[in-house]
């Protein structure tokens, strides 16, 4: 995962991916993903972080995570889903991965605006 990491706006807005493919190759379950967001999140100077997790070859889980007023609840909730200010997160049909990730990250962007 983390050779997938991209840093965006100025090394504010972390993004990250885990692929089925990932998850075979390394013998872990979709759960064995739970707090790997945490480890962008604690860059020095990154506010908002994006993982983007395949759950099948048309479906992705977009979890959101932000320091301070950076409201990604809001975020989350416009594409269906939820959360909280700083911990949220929708599922995603019918998308392209890189597609994905250049919006998530324009979201991010225009949430630390």
């Amino acid at each position: 995962m983390l050779a997938s990491l991209e840093l965006h706006g100025d090394g504010r807005v972390a993004t990250v991916l885990v692929t089925q493919k990932m998850l075979d190759s390394a013998g872990a379950c979709r759960s064995d993903t739970e707090g790997l967001i945490d480890y962008p999140r604690s860059i020095a100077g990154v506010q908002a972080v994006a993982l983007l997790r395949e759950i099948d070859k048309t479906t992705y889980k977009v979890s959101l995570r932000s320091h301070g007023e950076i409201d990604v609840e809001r975020i989350a909730r416009r594409h269906g889903g939820g959360g909280h200010r700083n911990a949220a997160g929708y599922t995603v049909n019918g998308e392209r991965l890189d597609e994905l990730r250049k919006r998530v990250v324009s979201y991010l962007i225009d949430a630390l605006s």
